[in-house]
């Protein structure tokens, strides 16, 4: 499992439409920061909302690759992420799929 350090939930515009970017850029970041993925292609992600994070939260994001596979000679990966706050209740979950590895140029 993969997890980022806590982060306060302050540093978040929380104004409608804001959180969603930054919850969503959370679960990216976990990503990068635990994998080597040189050029990695987002192609689509599965996002389930179930509260607000508050202005006084801290944050904690977790994540874990669920599969990779290969299709049509590219690499794929699939993530789970969750993001949760300060009673650890869970705030969003979010599966995204990516390529990490395109097929070669031949």
């Amino acid at each position: 499992m993969m997890t980022l350090p806590e982060y306060r939930a302050r540093a978040v515009n929380t104004a409608a439409g804001h959180e969603n970017r930054i919850l969503l850029g959370l679960a990216n970041e976990i990503l990068v920061r635990n994998f080597h993925l040189p050029a990695w292609l987002h192609t689509s992600s599965e996002v389930c909302r179930y509260r607000a994070i508050h202005s006084t939260e801290t944050v904690r994001v977790t994540g874990r690759i669920r599969d990779a596979f290969a299709r049509k000679g590219h690499e794929f990966l699939i993530a789970g992420v969750t993001v949760s706050g300060n009673d650890r209740h869970l705030a969003l979950h979010a599966v995204h799929a990516a390529i990490w590895r395109p097929r070669s140029k031949q």
